[in-house]
């Protein structure tokens, strides 16, 4: 347009020359002039052709062939424009102003020809009304669109699958579907497994690539695609892979151990991983496709099991045998009805328990051989507090008066020289070495937590007490004692009401001596509030000290069921695996052949009856 402006100034100019000159005689020709005029008009329509018309220009044609196979577009280029078209095609979708954001894009790249077409078979739903345009894009990446046309769709073809790469794997492999009309874009497809659907990862019309889904749960799934409403179907399932177990982290476990399973083709979720040792479940705490953790906290009788592992439908062994360590074994209840069974001591293979509330003189002997509890004399105590055996006696020592022998042959008791007078009367801590006993601390009957750290020997032989070295602290009173070896152990409880013991202190008869041992701080659960009312038996020169309850704060407030081993000659204490009982303090302890027994005890509010074996042949092996 600006030539053209240009040109016609540039005429006006001229006319402006040549009018003046017809008033001049001239001697060329006057047809001259003409041909001068001639040759203006000519460069003036020249110079406009360089303005011409410079975008590209389409028109969308009508849609034609509408059938259930699908329809087919069209279009022409009316006018080419001054720039290369780099592509053409058409947008078409449901929205009336099919635009890139909305719509689907088919490209035909550069045009061949001003007039083209595309017919689409598939992704078109039945009865359903599209809009579509074409258009066209120059070398600037600029887009020019033709009109929009509409017209209702009678449907289109189902997708083929003509393969599926691989046919089998786990949850959240990749597989790639092969075939046909699967779509013209990730939403207009659908792959199911089964009912399921799964996640299309990339598309194109003939290849996906999608994930086989966590939900998944059975071992073969039929795998179809569904395009607007048209479903094709694969005609083999494909299959979930059988699990493998690798290996194990630890051959054996025992309760509070954790064990990864390694191996392939678990399923992404915990709960459709199914673990068990012979028939028994255990838990899966943390699962992935490749790893197993379990933290083994049930309860289950020592002995070697088959770990097997069931995935979904699909159960494998493991082909080692998986032991389980225990040394807990739980055996008949006490056949006594709400009692407080307390007090128990052990004698020729043999153990025996009685109850200090609400009858106080009962008395049951057990045999391990058997598992039977036998009936026997009552003692004569009235209200039974403490014991301890020698020989072939056992001594029962009465919280208000009396001091009384049993004798394991005749099951007979009788009445002995009862302790020095004192008010400290509740809870001693008792010893034995030899056909010695001996009786330690105790609180007293008129100030409530008021302890003494008195030491009285027994001797069997003339029926009389003495004083020994009084116990290294202040006072002591519901603690624990035993001996090994020859020599004597007094520690836990408390010397007041709000202090707790936590050391245990050794006693040596022949220098008549105390010497610190060990300190339970930071390894007795809870350790800042001590440990009270715990019992206690040895097996093999070990000292294994269970329950209790806290020495400082409410009493009998918080009950336990944990034990500690202690080794004298190491003097190494070790927290082994909690008795799968219910917590209690007080409870009654003995050692019979290598095995503990505990049992009885109570809880506020309760009192139990169960009764455990304890075996330390059954610990796991100490790890390095």
């Amino acid at each position: 347009m600006q030539s053209f402006l240009k040109n016609i100034t540039f005429i006006k100019k001229t006319i402006n020359v040549l009018v003046p000159m017809k008033q001049i005689r001239f001697k060329m020709p006057y047809y001259s002039y003409i041909l001068i005029l001639c040759v203006l008009a000519v460069f003036l329509f020249k110079s406009c052709e360089k303005d011409k018309f410079q975008h590209p220009v389409a028109h969308t044609g009508e849609v034609t062939e509408i059938s259930p196979e699908g329809a087919t577009f069209h279009g022409r280029i009316t006018e080419m424009g001054s720039l290369e078209i780099v592509d053409h095609g058409f947008l078409w979708g449901t929205e009336k102003e099919p635009s890139p954001a909305n719509s689907i894009r088919v490209s035909l790249g550069k045009p061949e020809r001003r007039d083209f077409q595309n017919h689409l078979n598939n992704s078109l739903r039945n009865n359903t009304k599209y809009y579509v345009r074409v258009f066209l894009t120059d070398s600037k990446g600029l887009t020019f669109y033709g009109r929009i046309v509409n017209f209702i769709s009678m449907g289109s073809l189902a997708p083929e699958i003509s393969s599926i790469i691989p046919q089998s794997g786990v949850w959240r492999d990749t597989i790639t579907i092969y075939g046909k009309r699967l779509g013209v874009s990730p939403d207009h497809a659908t792959v199911l497994f089964d009912n399921i659907e799964a996640q299309i990862i990339t598309h194109n019309t003939d290849s996906l690539k999608i994930i086989v889904p966590d939900e998944l749960l059975d071992s073969q799934a039929s795998i179809s695609v569904i395009v607007a409403g048209n479903t094709g179907t694969y005609e083999n399932p494909f299959i979930i892979k059988a699990p493998e177990i690798y290996s194990l982290s630890q051959e054996y476990c025992s309760r509070g151990d954790t064990l990864i399973i390694n191996g392939f083709g678990f399923h992404p979720h915990k709960i459709n991983n199914k673990v068990y040792l012979g028939e028994n479940e255990i838990t899966v705490h943390a699962a992935s496709p490749n790893q197993l953790k379990i933290i083994h906290s049930d309860y289950y009788n020592h002995g070697d099991y088959i770990l097997s592992l069931k995935v979904i439908d699909q159960k494998i062994d493991y082909q080692n045998i998986f032991t389980i360590y225990e040394p807990w074994r739980q055996l008949k209840d006490i056949p006594w009805q709400d009692a407080a069974v307390t007090i128990g001591f052990s004698m020729n293979n043999r153990g025996y328990v009685t109850n200090t509330y609400p009858e106080y003189d009962k008395v049951l002997e057990y045999v391990p051989a058997e598992d039977q509890w036998v009936q026997k004399n009552n003692h004569p105590s009235e209200y039974p507090n403490n014991a301890f055996t020698t020989g072939n006696h056992a001594y029962i020592i009465d919280f208000f008066s009396g001091f009384f022998q049993y004798n394991f042959d005749t099951d007979q008791w009788t009445e002995k020289a009862n302790l020095p007078p004192s008010d400290f009367k509740f809870e001693y801590s008792t010893f034995s070495i030899g056909t010695s006993g001996y009786v330690c601390g105790g609180y007293n009957t008129s100030g409530w937590y008021q302890s003494t750290n008195r030491l009285l020997k027994y001797n069997e032989e003339t029926n009389t007490w003495t004083h020994k070295r009084s116990f290294p602290l202040p006072g002591i009173s519901e603690g624990i004692g035993f001996s090994i070896n020859g020599k004597g152990y007094v520690g836990l409880g408390r010397s007041d009401e709000y202090t707790p013991i936590l050391e245990l202190y050794e006693y040596d008869p022949n220098s008549n001596q105390w010497a610190l041992k060990i300190s339970f701080e930071d390894i007795l659960y809870e350790s800042n509030y001590g440990r009270i009312l715990s019992s206690v038996f040895v097996i093999n020169n070990k000292a294994y000290i269970f329950s209790g309850s806290r020495a400082t704060g409410t009493y009998y407030s918080t009950e336990s069921n944990d034990i500690y081993e202690f080794d004298p000659i190491t003097n190494i204490i070790r927290r082994l695996p909690d008795c799968p009982s219910l917590p209690r303090l007080k409870s009654f302890s003995f050692a019979v052949n290598g095995k503990g027994y505990i049992g009885g005890g109570f809880a506020p509010g309760s009192m139990h009856k169960d009764f455990w074996e304890f075996d330390p042949g059954r610990l796991p092996p100490v790890r390095k």
